[in-house]
């Protein structure tokens, strides 16, 4: 995919699945539904989607540490991701559809282009 992340794989892996295991769960008992993941790119930037079927957001403060509407939540997992995507330049958010039910997740990290290898020493 071309997408670097400075040498930080397991935290961008973490801030996503964190990400998907909030879409799965704002799901839960509701029957059949599906996740969406895709990644687009534009301007040096590449920007990860999370977009879910469940009952979509209530409230502003989803990234406020303590805060969950889960029974069983610490109110810690969006608060690390949006601390993790920050410390890699990037930023993170989290909306309702409006374009039908449930929630769209989002993180953007500047998209690094690998060293292109150099071309051996040419001899006369």
């Amino acid at each position: 995919m071309g997408i670097r992340d400075r040498g930080d794989a397991p935290r961008i892996e973490q801030v996503l699945l964190n990400l998907i295991g909030n879409a799965r769960e704002a799901m839960t008992g509701l029957g059949a539904g599906t996740i969406d993941v895709r990644i687009e790119r534009a301007g040096g930037m590449v920007k990860l989607v999370v977009e879910d079927q469940g009952p979509g957001l209530e409230g502003d403060n989803s990234f406020e540490p303590f805060v969950t509407s889960k029974a069983a939540g610490t109110g810690l997992g969006l608060a690390i991701v949006q601390k993790i995507v920050q410390l890699h330049g990037g930023e993170v958010g989290l909306e309702s559809r409006a374009d039908r039910r449930g929630a769209r997740a989002w993180f953007t990290l500047v998209e690094v282009t690998p060293p292109r290898p150099r071309d051996p020493p040419t001899t006369p």
